[in-house]
């Protein structure tokens, strides 16, 4: 102990040793001094009390303050990586001081050139790997006692969650739907190590895992492999070890090949429908004696309920003679996905079910977002119809709408209404003029400037140069626009700033269904800008849209929206082609059908990009929808879309899917591309969703039903999937969208999505 000034600090030994194991940024000694001085008192403060206090601070980890007691310490830094705690005998779970986060690593005793020669061997593979198989890369190499070999930490992304031999230890069996997606997931990782020229090595139930979101992922690749090359029936092997070997390996010089993993990937799909192993024997000799010279029997004896697909599936990957199994597995896995059931709806249900999926899926010591991303069946309704040939406004026809668009009420209740009440409205209106006024004619400057006592009904503006309409006053000026025509505007430049845009006269607004416009505001603009402004359309419309956006001829067009709210029925924005950039922050997407709306008619304008920051979008089926047309008799339509979104602490609770998809007549999956990321350099959650949730789903018109965009054509770098709890009540117009708890890791002290105190009153 030594007491400087009155201030009580650790021995110089302790930070000379947490600096050479590589944790001395932990050492926060004055963060620290008044826990050292209520665990101590009288006594003297020893290390092991500074190491009590690093812990209750959360700067160490009780296993690393229990290893730095130790004399000598053991090596708690590995190639970067700081051990936090043992998973097994040789694996720990460590922390990537580089990139904050968690890391699984493996020691190994064994050659280095055999395990980099494995590592090259996937560098050299192409693609990257599915989301199905996490996989290592070498650490470290350090000399061992052994001459002939070497000790290599292999490290892994650490993957959350519960591994399936623990799921069987509680549940049971599972259900055929759950058993036919985990096979589906697990066989085309397996089909990407063949791809690659590389074997797994042990596909068993415990290095399988359930992630929080429903995902299935293959884990500790090679180690197996790399330990144990061959198995021997010279020595009796354990019955963990035996395990996933197939029943021509021992005893033979037959090396480990894609059938005998397939016959490890079988029986582990087996025992999952089951929930026992496919030989009841505790002697690991005689269990490889029965598989040698029987064949798995057929799953239908003890699960009646099991199709015959899969039955017949599975009794072809565990045939006791190789040459009868599949020669592929790429084969194997395109036969499976042909029947398997596509989503992970079956898979996201098991983990609902799960007590303690709460904590599992908020990780308290994970130091940053998890990589997930989940697909789920789509309910989207596939087209009936063709689409008109006439028409000034293209993407709002309703044949267009219908397409995509499920008409589903909401239910009864206060966050049923995506719009403030229509009596809240005509109460506010009562305040101001009875008789609304037209809307006056621009200034010299392109300027309207309108009274916020007032209300102004909306008429045609058409300008050669900038335009700018904005309230003059505190709160926004009401805009009523005909039932039966939109507000149409036409300038170089349009501003719309503190505007609260809705449809009817007073006395109409009850009637707004009747409605005969498909759109509140039609605008053709080179850059248009929002700001402070109310879209309030009408709550029963579905072919609707809020604003509708053309570009005029021969321009790309910029837009920008912030601090406004969309709300009502149909979508809120909607957008004739894909502008050069479109950029949304603190927005609220409250509309009943979706958020944005985007059409693609153009092939040599595929490429949509936006950026959305602290936006909120709730109640609708979707943040974006793409509508791809065909190509006419004058020329080719589109032939892919690029679409991507840059979401910076965003919250999204769509009902079906972030992303959808109409794609055109001969487009297939590959024709679609989809990425969502942060912005570049940030720190923090891009977007929060809820797990159900599909990133993105479109028609496949070759099987009549919408799908999930595979995994090879989407690009999902940090959405955290959790649950969301958005506000019950509160004071304002919108506070319904405010967001006040999620299950995930905090990454900033506010939460995200849009600040409902900073946008516009509306109809408070």
């Amino acid at each position: 102990m030594l007491i400087r000034r009155g201030k009580r600090l650790p021995s110089d030994r302790l930070p000379g040793l947490l600096r050479d194991q590589g944790l001395g940024e932990y050492a926060h000694w004055s963060d620290c001094e008044a826990i050292v001085r209520d665990l101590a008192r009288d006594l003297p403060d020893f290390d092991s009390v500074w190491l009590d206090a690093l812990v209750q601070r959360q700067l160490l980890t009780p296993w690393q303050a229990s290893q730095l007691q130790l004399e000598p310490p053991p090596r708690l830094v590995i190639g970067g990586r700081q051990l936090r705690e043992p998973l097994g005998s040789s694996t720990f779970l460590a922390l990537d001081s580089r990139t904050r986060s968690l890391q699984v690593l493996r020691r190994l005793v064994v050659s280095a050139d055999r395990a980099s020669g494995i590592l090259e061997a996937l560098q050299r593979s192409g693609p990257r790997p599915p989301r199905s198989v996490a996989l290592p890369k070498v650490v470290e190499k350090e000399t061992s006692s052994s001459a002939a070999a070497e000790a290599v930490w292999l490290a892994t992304a650490f993957v959350p969650g519960w591994d399936f031999s623990e799921l069987l230890v509680r549940g049971g069996r599972l259900p055929w739907e759950v058993v036919a997606e985990v096979g589906r997931e697990l066989l085309q990782g397996l089909a990407w190590l063949e791809s690659a020229g590389v074997l797994h090595g042990e596909v068993v139930l415990r290095n399988l895992r359930l992630t929080p979101a429903g995902r299935v992922v293959l884990v500790d690749a090679f180690s197996r492999r790399l330990s144990q090359p061959r198995p021997t029936m010279g020595q009796p092997p354990s019955l963990r070890h035996s395990e996933g070997v197939a029943p021509e390996l021992p005893g033979s010089a037959r090396p480990a090949d894609v059938r005998s993993e397939m016959h490890a990937a079988g029986c582990l799909l087996w025992q999952l429908l089951t929930a026992r192993a496919p030989v009841i024997a505790a002697d690991p000799v005689r269990r490889m004696l029965h598989l040698r010279d029987n064949d798995v029997p057929d799953v239908r004896g003890l699960v009646p309920d099991c199709p015959e697909w899969l039955a017949r599936q599975l009794v072809s990957m565990t045939r006791r003679l190789p040459e009868l199994r599949p020669a592929r597995m790429s084969e194997l896995s395109q036969a499976w996905n042909a029947k398997a059931p596509t989503g992970f709806g079956g898979l996201r249900r098991v983990v609902r079910e799960l007590p303690d999926r709460r904590m599992r899926q908020a990780m308290a010591n994970a130091p940053r977002v998890r990589r997930r991303t989940a697909f789920r069946r789509g309910r989207w309704l596939l087209a009936t119809g063709l689409l008109a040939a006439a028409g000034a406004l293209p993407f709002l026809r309703p044949e267009l709408l219908t397409l995509a668009m499920p008409r589903t009420r909401l239910p009864d209740g206060p966050t049923a209404a995506a719009t403030p009440a229509v009596t809240a409205e005509l109460q506010a209106l009562r305040k101001r003029s009875t008789e609304p006024r037209p809307l006056p004619a621009p200034d010299a400057s392109g300027v309207v400037r309108l009274a916020t006592d007032q209300v102004w009904l909306a008429g045609t503006v058409r300008v050669r140069g900038p335009l700018r309409i904005e309230a003059e006053g505190p709160g926004c000026a009401v805009i009523l626009v005909p039932t039966d025509r939109p507000w149409i505007l036409q300038s170089e430049t349009l501003e719309l700033r503190g505007l609260q845009i809705q449809q009817g006269r007073p006395q109409e607004a009850a009637n707004a269904a009747a409605a005969s416009s498909t759109q509140l505001t039609a605008v053709q603009c080179r850059e248009l800008t929002i700001e402070n402004c109310v879209v309030q359309s009408p709550a029963a419309a579905d072919e609707f849209s809020g604003i509708s956006w053309y570009a005029p001829p021969g321009d790309e067009g910029r837009i920008e929206i912030r601090r406004s709210v969309f709300a009502g029925g149909g979508y809120g924005f909607a957008m004739n082609q894909p502008p050069e950039s479109l950029e949304l922050e603190n927005v609220l997407l409250a509309c009943r059908g979706g958020g944005m709306l985007c059409e693609i008619a153009d092939p040599g304008r595929t490429a949509w990009t936006a950026g959305l920051k602290h936006v909120t979008q709730r109640f609708g089926f979707s943040v974006v929808d793409f509508v791809v047309h065909d190509g006419t008799a004058s020329g080719s339509g589109p032939q892919q879309l690029d679409a991507a979104l840059v979401c910076d602490e965003a919250a999204f609770e769509p009902r079906m899917a972030m992303i959808r998809v109409r794609p055109g007549e001969a487009w297939t999956s590959a024709s679609i591309r989809v990425r969502i990321s942060g912005p570049e350099g940030s720190s923090g959650i891009p977007a929060v969703v809820p797990p159900e949730t599909e990133p993105a789903v479109y028609i496949d018109r070759s099987l009549g039903k919408p799908a999930a965009l595979p995994e090879s054509q989407f690009t999902d770098l940090q959405l955290l999937y959790a649950d969301l709890q958005f506000a019950a009540e509160g004071n304002g117009a919108w506070a319904a969208a405010e967001l006040v708890e999620f299950e995930g890791p905090r990454l900033s002290q506010s939460l995200p999505g849009c600040r409902v105190q900073d946008l516009p009153p509306g109809s408070q």
